[in-house]
């Protein structure tokens, strides 16, 4: 039986974040000034930079629990960012097929990159779903270009964002946490699978990845940084697992063909770390989760 499979978008099915490249297809089809979104941009990081200055410093924060409760008090900024967003209507007018062609339409352009090995992934026999804290489940649909299940917020035709069918809008690692857990209640209860497997690359991600029972893979982009001991990838979210004292090993490694069911991860002590779903795709992990080669290759 294949894993319920469960991916970020932003970061990890791409290989950078598409807010921006999303706002300036919106704007250019409405023919607005890409500087209005310049001013909610500039409001977001001032907030932004007051939760910092608020909250414990990144080396003061050596616990799970001081990272997730310095993640979560981010929903105000978040929310208030969203909401200057809805108020200024910049956004309005859009359909839900209008979102689609524009995302398709910014992918043929390369203004957004697909990150490598989706593609295969994609081709593949084996169901996924895409969770997000993006503005559009229309717009990252119309990227993906498969028709996939999206948990993502979206913008009505009045420029207002929503979460998922009109509820509170995913903005924050708990928002992202509480729809995975019924995205795999919904799955389980469909008989689609046992085991879990969720991939993301940023802070968001976090309490999904950590999540008991849960194997989680962070993306973390090419190899940059090497030392004695081994290869490690330039990720922050990597080194952000390190400073809080999580184990985090390369999925290519031959010993996580021995994780995956085991204690570890019942628990939500370790997670893998993989360039991209190529590394996925060819590691012993994913051929002992239910991926055997018949379907990798």
């Amino acid at each position: 039986m294949h894993p319920i499979l469960i991916l970020d978008f932003d970061g990890t099915i791409t290989t950078a974040d598409t807010i921006t490249g999303l706002a300036k297809a919106a704007l250019s089809h409405r023919k607005i000034a890409l500087s209005e979104w310049d001013v909610l941009v500039a409001a977001y990081f001032e907030d932004f930079k007051a939760h910092v200055a608020q909250s414990k410093s990144a080396e003061e924060r050596r616990t799970l629990e001081d990272e997730i409760e310095y993640l979560r008090c981010l929903r105000a900024a978040e929310l208030a960012s969203f909401n200057r967003i809805s108020e200024s209507k910049l956004l309005s007018t859009l359909t839900p097929s209008t979102w689609s062609t524009l995302g398709a339409t910014t992918l043929c352009t390369n203004s957004v990159t697909l990150r490598p090995g989706f593609s295969r992934l994609a081709s593949l026999p084996v169901p996924y779903s895409v969770l997000s804290v993006n503005f559009s489940a229309d717009w990252v649909r119309g990227i993906i270009g498969f028709e996939v299940e999206i948990v993502a917020n979206h913008v009505d035709e009045a420029g207002v964002i929503h979460g998922p069918n009109f509820g509170d809008a995913l903005c924050t690692s708990r928002d992202k946490l509480s729809a995975l857990k019924g995205m795999i209640a919904r799955s389980k209860e469909m008989g689609k699978g046992e085991k879990v497997v969720y991939v993301g690359d940023s802070p968001t991600d976090l309490e999904c990845l950590l999540e008991p029972g849960v194997i989680g893979i962070i993306i973390t982009g090419p190899v940059e940084v090497r030392d004695e001991d081994g290869i490690w990838p330039k990720s922050t979210l990597v080194k952000t697992l390190d400073r809080i004292g999580m184990q985090c090993l390369p999925i290519s490694n031959s010993e996580a063909i021995s994780y995956g069911s085991v204690e570890e991860v019942n628990l939500g002590r370790v997670v893998y770390w993989a360039q991209d779903f190529n590394e996925i795709l060819d590691s012993p992990l994913f051929m002992n989760v239910g991926l055997g080669s018949e379907y990798t290759s």
